[in-house]
């Protein structure tokens, strides 16, 4: 997946603003493209976002305020998390895009310039700026993957729900951090099968004390001890001496989790390799920029596998189960949001 370049993120194509004509055929364009994706949480979720009109402000970002969509106890805005969402040139749309989106931002700077003091000529380059405007736009229109645009909408939804559930829902958040521990598990214990032919009950519970004493130090700050206390009720005294043993009490990177699990000898790996497998199971991008910086983007990551996407072409799920269980856990989150029109 290929970054927006600086001279594409500054070309403007945050700043169009669309009428209401243009604005109603580009979310028509969405609602059509929505349909090859059939029933469902994921087309539930975006028809509701395009019924709104609340995906254009996320492109074209001038149209709208960061207050558009708020959970009922405040916090970080829709618009931001689909912003996040867009991030990639490919999930946007084609080449040409940023270059239709140049070429109408300058069309529009000309208009409003010929509008400034209006006479007969005027009038008449008025006239023919507003034909090629439309010229331009349906080019713009049409050079979107909408699909993408899509699967980038629903993505954004995700990071918001996570947002909202894991710093304005105490009640779900348990749950939801459970479930995301568990998938790491998934994860490390996918990683040991690669040297191991079968995972026996003891190295079983180990790598899932291990994924929950990561979340609880990584994600959450909490001390090794604190962490380590917290396991006791629910793992053997020889899955927590296992731990102590390590001595690995700090994790200023994802992938110091090779440290433990080279450390309580479950399999010999380094830093670099860890991160190579994880950028062989979920992509560079992905793992660098959603799995490994913070809890919510974790989160929606994980959460957004359960579904086909192409955002993530370079990604797959670890355990479609557990990735769906905390897909709707994060849904459920949606009864906590109140959606305001943009319309």
């Amino acid at each position: 997946m290929k970054r927006l370049s600086k001279e594409a993120k500054n070309s403007g194509l945050n700043t169009i603003e669309f009428n209401s004509e243009e604005s109603k055929e580009f979310n028509n364009k969405l609602f059509t493209a929505l349909r090859k994706f059939g029933s469902g949480r994921k087309t539930k979720a975006v028809h509701k976002l395009i019924d709104h009109n609340l995906i254009i402000p996320a492109i074209f970002g001038g149209q709208a305020t960061d207050s558009l969509v708020a959970p009922a106890t405040g916090g970080t805005s829709l618009k931001a998390m689909l912003m996040n969402a867009y991030h990639y040139d490919d999930s946007v749309g084609a080449r040409g895009t940023v270059t239709y989106a140049m070429e109408r931002i300058s069309i529009d700077k000309d208009i409003h310039k010929e509008e400034t003091f209006v006479n007969d000529a005027r009038l008449h380059n008025i006239e023919k700026l507003n034909a090629k405007r439309k010229e331009v736009t349906d080019k713009l229109l049409n050079s979107f993957d909408y699909i993408k645009l899509i699967d980038g909408a629903y993505f954004g939804w995700l990071l918001f729900m996570a947002d909202t559930a894991i710093h304005h829902d105490e009640a779900a958040k348990p749950k939801i951090v459970t479930t995301g521990a568990d998938i790491l598990a998934s994860i490390l214990k996918k990683l040991y099968k690669q040297v191991n032919s079968k995972i026996d009950p003891d190295v079983h519970q180990l790598i899932e004390a291990i994924a929950i004493y990561f979340f609880k130090i990584y994600f959450y700050g909490e001390t090794a001890s604190y962490a380590l206390n917290s396991l006791k009720k629910a793992f053997k005294e020889d899955i927590i001496e296992a731990i102590e043993r390590a001595k690995v009490t700090k994790f200023n990177e994802f992938g110091d989790l090779a440290k433990i699990l080279k450390e309580t000898e479950l399999m010999p790996i380094t830093n670099n390799t860890f991160d190579m497998q994880m950028e062989r199971m979920f992509g560079k991008i992905g793992y660098r920029e959603y799995v490994s910086p913070s809890l919510v983007t974790f989160l929606a990551f994980m959460a957004n596998l359960a579904q086909p996407n192409g955002l993530f072409k370079d990604s797959y799920s670890v355990d479609d189960e557990v990735h769906t269980r905390l897909e709707e856990l994060l849904l459920n989150e949606q009864k906590k949001v109140t959606i305001k029109d943009n319309k």
